[in-house]
């Protein structure tokens, strides 16, 4: 932490501290100066928590038909006060600056209503979406997930992430749904940004690459760049911020709303949910949709040596997990309905019990199955 400055007369220890408004300030809504007063002590990253607004942010901050531009905040969750002009601005979910298409249908919106008449005539302005003050975080679920992608950035699988981002703040599915959320990828060390999400930017982060093979199950074996996915979700400690873990394919459809209700009879374990008992000796947890409570994934990483002298070399990441966390002492909890799967039971996105279905490999496909499963 480091002491930051919110004025001449008082400063907290903070971990970050961004210039202006702060939401969970419970004494007022004057701005942060953020003048950082000494050195940071060292230490870990801090666990993310769930965002505890401040009371006045409810009588002080703008509502959806408000202009934000003096309040400088949003009272409705998952929002932003975007500006439009000087002087003008609007609390939206996202804003696409200079967009011509975006600044007619907003237009739209405010003076007709949606209507499409002639008193919706487009005056020819753009927005510019400058973001003035910080965006109002949505409240967490019980119980609540860390969900993750791995991901390679030159495949099908980015277009179908780009695709969950596009979406407006009522879309449900996917990881951006979960509480805390991250997508890796060894492609690209920097990291690439994907778009937009609940809480700002969604960059990729980086894990270190590894070859991949097939696996005596004929499928890929992948155990070693998985083995260095967990060492990054290890050293990341986002994980620590929630009930479970979600590791999900981004070509699995993800209905965490669904998957939040099966979990919450799982909760107080040290577990994981294994998914096929098909064609085996024994349940696997499936790569599509990989559910560990917290205490299990963390008993895996103060022993990850003991998996890593597995005869893993053959195997496919899933079944390695499975049999490391078994040999680890945590518990598997089977349910074969949690994910509709067609590499085990098959997949019908029309069976409203499963919380995940797979494989959808293109985005026209996945969003069309989403919206089957939601109906």
């Amino acid at each position: 932490h480091t002491c930051f400055q919110k004025d001449t007369t008082f400063a907290k220890c903070l971990h970050v501290c961004v210039k202006g408004r702060h939401l969970e300030d419970p004494d007022n809504w004057k701005n942060w100066t953020c003048k950082q007063l000494g050195g940071r002590t060292p230490g870990p990253a801090v666990t993310p928590k769930p965002q505890k607004l401040a009371p006045w942010v409810k009588d002080h901050c703008s509502d959806l038909h408000e202009n934000c531009a003096f309040s400088k905040c949003c009272r409705d969750t998952k929002m932003q006060c975007f500006e439009q002009q000087l002087g003008q601005a609007r609390c939206l979910y996202k804003c696409l600056a200079n967009h011509t298409q975006f600044s007619h249908h907003h237009q739209c919106a405010i003076e007709a209503k949606g209507n499409t008449s002639e008193d919706c005539r487009y005056n020819g302005k753009t927005w510019t979406c400058r973001e003035l003050g910080p965006r109002t975080l949505r409240s967490w679920s019980w119980p609540s997930l860390f969900c993750t992608h791995v991901m390679r950035l030159y495949s099908y699988e980015v277009d179908i992430v780009k695709l969950q981002l596009q979406q407006d703040q009522t879309f449900r599915g996917g990881i951006f749904a979960c509480d805390q959320y991250a997508v890796y990828a060894s492609d690209v060390a920097g990291g690439t940004l994907l778009g937009m999400g609940p809480y700002g930017p969604v960059r990729t982060r980086w894990f270190r690459s590894a070859p991949v093979w097939r696996s005596s199950d004929n499928t890929a074996a992948n155990t070693l760049l998985f083995m260095n996915f967990w060492e990054a979700v290890r050293w990341d400690l986002q994980y620590k911020c929630c009930n479970w873990t979600i590791k999900a394919d981004p070509d699995a459809v993800l209905l965490p709303d669904r998957l939040r209700r099966v979990l919450s009879y799982r909760m107080g374990s040290t577990n994981f949910i294994t998914t096929c008992n098909k064609h085996f000796r024994f349940a696997l947890m499936f790569g599509a949709t990989e559910a560990i409570s917290t205490q299990g994934l963390e008993r895996y990483f103060w022993n990850e040596n003991v998996c890593r002298s597995l005869p893993w070399q053959a195997w496919g990441e899933d079944k390695w997990m499975s049999i490391c966390l078994q040999h680890l002492g945590v518990a598997p909890v089977f349910d074969g309905g949690l994910v509709g799967d067609n590499q085990c039971y098959g997949v019908d996105c029309r069976n409203h019990h499963h919380s995940a279905y797979h494989p959808f490999k293109d985005p026209k496909s996945w969003m069309r199955c989403y919206r089957t499963a939601i109906r």
